[in-house]
C-alpha cells in the first residue's frame, strides 16, 4: 500500500513503512499491543538532529580519511567531508557513504514485499568511480522484518568494486510507554570492544566484551558510542530489551547462493552502538567492515564487473 510518499506493509500485528525518497530506508516498524500500535523506529524532524529511521550505508560505513587528510585532522583541522584513495586519486567520501541521502525508486515487488532501487548516476562518480545498482527488499516475518540489500556491479566497470554495506537502524527508547532509557539492556555475543581514535577510526586496540548476559545502558555509558566485534561465525546479532516489555533483536549476514563462495570475512562483521544526550533512541547498527575500510582495505567486499552480492538485516520482536 502507498500512503503519500511512504510504502506500507501490514500483517499479523506488524506494520512496516519504507520511504524511497529518504534513501530507501525503513522509516517505521510498529507492533500492535493492547493499547494500540507501538512504534519501534525513532524519527526526528528537528533541525540539526539525527533524523532516525534505518537508512542504508554504502559504499562506506563510518568515516573514511585518506592519509593526508588524516594527518591534518590529527593536527587539529576540522573537515566535514571524508576522503579515500583510488587509482592514484584522492576522492571525497561522505560519512556513511552517499546513498542514504538520495531518492530511491519504488517498484512493484508483489503483495508481500516492499522494494525500491537506486542506480548510480554521473553525479556519484565524483565520490565513487563505479557504476552499480542497489535494490532494497523488505518482507514481514511472523515476528519481525527482513531487509535485504542487493548490490549489482555494472559489467561496464573496469575493475572490481570495493564497498562495505551497513544500516543505521535507530530504535526509539524506552520500548515500553513510561519506561526508562537507562534500564534498557544490551545483550550480544560479541567478544571484543574495538577502540576508537579521536577521529572515530579504529586504533587496532581492543578489549574483552562482556555483554553476553545483558548490561543496562545506565550501568555502561560507553554503550552510547561503541564498536563491537569478534562475533562467532554462527551468529552476529545484538538484542535491545526493555524490562517487562519488548525485546528487539537485530541480526546480519551475507546471503550466499548455493554453490557460491562467501565474499565476507566473518571476522569483519560488527555492530556499532550510538546515541546522543537526549536519551530517546539507540542505534544498533549492523555493519560489514569498519571506519576507514576504503583506505585500509579491511572489511571490504570486492565485486567484479557484472557481479552480484546480497546482505541481510533481520529485526525480530519478542515479549
Amino acid at each position: 500500500m502507498i500512503e503519500g510518499r511512504t510504502l506500507l506493509l501490514e500483517a499479523a500485528g506488524l506494520r512496516i513503512a519504507v520511504c524511497p525518497e529518504e534513501g530507501g530506508a525503513l522509516t517505521g516498524f510498529a507492533v500492535r499491543a493492547r493499547a494500540g500500535w507501538r512504534e519501534l523506529i525513532f524519527r526526528s524532524r528537528e533541525p540539526g538532529r539525527w533524523r532516525g529511521g534505518a537508512p542504508w550505508l554504502f559504499p562506506a560505513v563510518g568515516r573514511n580519511y585518506a592519509a593526508g587528510q588524516l594527518r591534518r585532522l590529527e593536527a587539529g583541522s576540522r573537515e566535514p567531508m571524508g576522503s579515500w584513495r583510488h587509482g592514484g586519486r584522492t576522492l571525497p567520501m561522505p560519512l556513511h557513504g552517499f546513498v542514504m541521502d538520495k531518492a530511491w525508486e519504488a517498484f512493484d515487488a508483489g503483495p508481500s514485499e516492499l522494494a525500491c532501487r537506486y542506480r548510480s548516476a554521473p553525479g556519484t562518480l565524483r565520490f565513487y568511480p563505479f557504476r552499480f545498482e542497489l535494490t532494497a527488499r523488505y518482507r514481514l516475518l511472523p515476528r519481525g522484518c527482513r531487509a535485504t540489500l542487493e548490490v549489482a556491479a555494472s559489467p561496464r566497470n573496469r575493475a572490481p568494486m570495493p564497498f562495505s554495506p551497513g544500516n543505521h537502524l535507530a530504535l526509539a527508547l524506552p520500548l515500553a510507554r513510561g519506561g526508562d532509557w537507562g534500564s534498557c539492556r544490551v545483550r550480544t555475543p560479541a567478544r571484543s570492544v574495538l577502540e576508537l581514535s579521536p577521529q572515530s577510526l579504529l586504533t587496532g586496540r581492543r578489549r574483552r566484551a562482556s555483554y553476553a548476559r545483558g548490561v543496562a545502558l545506565a550501568r555502561d555509558p560507553a554503550l552510547s558510542n561503541l564498536v563491537l566485534g569478534g562475533y562467532p561465525k554462527d551468529g552476529c546479532w545484538l538484542e535491545v530489551s526493555d524490562p517487562g516489555s519488548l525485546r528487539v533483536r537485530v541480526g546480519q549476514r551475507e546471503l550466499v547462493e548455493p554453490g557460491g563462495r562467501p565474499r565476507c570475512d566473518p571476522r569483519r562483521f560488527s555492530f556499532v552502538l550510538w546515541s546522543d544526550e537526549t536519551r530517546t533512541f539507540l542505534c544498533p547498527e549492523p555493519w560489514y567492515g569498519a571506519p576507514n575500510s576504503l583506505n585500509e582495505g579491511k572489511g571490504l567486499v570486492s565485486l567484479a564487473p557484472g557481479g552480484r552480492f546480497a546482505w541481510r538485516m533481520e529485526v525480530t520482536v519478542a515479549g
